[in-house]
C-alpha cells in the first residue's frame, strides 16, 4: 500500500474510501466498529492528499482508534452503556494524536464489546 501511495498509483483518499467501504460492508455481520465516520475519514484523506504529506511514515495508512481513546469531535463510549450519551471529545487523546502526527488517516474505531 505504501509504495502505491508514494508513487501516486493510488491516492490516500482512494485507500481510505476503499477501507471505509469494506468496513461498512462487513459491519452488519461482524459488528466490529462503534461508528464509521466516513465523512471525517475522507476529509482527512483529502487534506493529506492536498498537502502532499506523503513523507510521514504512516501517510495514508488507515489506522483504527479504539473507542477508549478520545477522538476530537466524536463521543468516547468506553464500551459501556453508561457512556452511550457521552458528549463529543473536545480534543484527541495523546495516543490518538500520535498517528495523526505521522500523517496516518483514521479509519473507524473498533468496537469494545459490552458483556
Amino acid at each position: 500500500m505504501q509504495i502505491d501511495l508514494r508513487t501516486g498509483k493510488h491516492s490516500i483518499e482512494d485507500a481510505i474510501s476503499d477501507t471505509v467501504k469494506r468496513c461498512q460492508q462487513s459491519q452488519p455481520t461482524l459488528n466490529a466498529f462503534v461508528r464509521i465516520d466516513r465523512d471525517g475519514a475522507l476529509a482527512a484523506a483529502r487534506t493529506l492528499d492536498a498537502s502532499g504529506a506523503a513523507a510521514g511514515p504512516l501517510a495514508g495508512v488507515p489506522v483504527s482508534v479504539k473507542d477508549i481513546l478520545n477522538v476530537c469531535g466524536l463521543p468516547t463510549n468506553w464500551g459501556s452503556r453508561l457512556m452511550q450519551d457521552a458528549a463529543p471529545a473536545a480534543a484527541d487523546s495523546r495516543g490518538c494524536a500520535r498517528p495523526e502526527q505521522s500523517s496516518s488517516a483514521r479509519a473507524p474505531p473498533p468496537n469494545s464489546p459490552i458483556p
